[in-house]
């Protein structure tokens, strides 16, 4: 892994274990639940959204699940998951080098067990990106914003014009002018899969940034497979009508929501895996 600060370019191997980030802080979300994270504001949104709004419910999944988690940041959605589904078996995807150390000791914190032969359910955890192809990218990693991190750092713009008119200038700055350039693995998640005896994918849920086309053309000759996708796009991107279309291609219903510029997509099988009836949160559309 090639890590890039200003001009200075040094080499590592994968985060596999090592010492948390330096400004990382211990913060209570709830009664029952810490996390540590190195920017309290953002972990306290991503909380709420998945906890209170109910972001990612609504899908129709068995309990016993298989969950693909692409974007796993400091892994409250698989927190959220796997206290849901007790015996859900989740893959869990995130190549920020420092999000993936958190990720692991929140996961600890939280008594998830990982995935191990034998055992039923688990997570499974990779310092990865995924994406259309195999190969390398240089993921721009946000210390102070970490989970707008991005392989696509232009589609970040408009978010930081709009954080300059609505905050400050120095706020701006220090949220997307102070940034590390790592050098990730990126893999597909039809070459993660095709080798496993998984022959039903219940969710797979994205949060990438940016990337989350690319990750669609991933899934490869794997489409058959997925039940229920659940992907967050900036409509600065310009690309939520070429998601859909891909999606409705591959014969899936779409139900979304919008809001403050992100649109939460949720793609279902026709008669299966559907939106219920009244599902809450960010699908509660009337």
């Amino acid at each position: 892994m090639t890590t890039q600060i200003g001009g200075d370019t040094q080499n590592t191997e994968d985060p596999d274990l090592g010492s948390l980030p330096a400004n990382a802080q211990l913060v209570q979300l709830a009664d029952d639940l810490k996390v540590y994270t190195t920017s309290e504001g953002e972990a306290r949104y991503i909380y709420n959204e998945i906890w209170a709004d109910g972001c990612y419910d609504g899908a129709e999944i068995p309990d016993n699940p298989f969950i693909v988690d692409v974007g796993a940041n400091i892994g409250l959605f698989t927190i959220y998951m796997r206290r849901k589904y007790p015996l859900a078996r989740v893959l869990a995807f995130e190549p920020a080098p420092a999000n993936f150390l958190l990720m692991r000791q929140n996961l600890k914190l939280a008594n998830v067990r990982t995935s191990a032969p034998g055992v039923v359910g688990g997570v499974e955890s990779h310092p990865k990106a995924l994406g259309a192809e195999d190969g390398r990218a240089r993921l721009r990693y946000y210390p102070n914003l970490p989970g707008n991190s991005t392989l696509r750092p232009e589609d970040k713009e408009p978010l930081r014009a709009a954080l300059q008119e609505s905050m400050t200038e120095e706020f701006a700055a220090a949220c997307f002018d102070v940034y590390e350039t790592v050098d990730v693995r990126v893999c597909t998640l039809q070459s993660i899969l095709e080798c496993r005896e998984i022959k039903r994918i219940d969710l797979v849920k994205i949060d990438v940034e940016g990337a989350e086309l690319a990750v669609l053309q991933g899934i490869g000759t794997l489409w058959n497979r997925v039940r229920n996708i659940m992907v967050e796009t900036m409509e600065s991107t310009g690309v939520r009508e070429e998601i859909e279309a891909l999606l409705k291609e591959k014969g899936f219903a779409i139900k979304k929501k919008s809001a403050d510029g992100l649109t939460v997509i949720h793609a279902y099988r026709k008669n299966e895996g559907k939106i219920a009836a009244d599902p809450g949160g960010c699908f509660n559309l009337g």
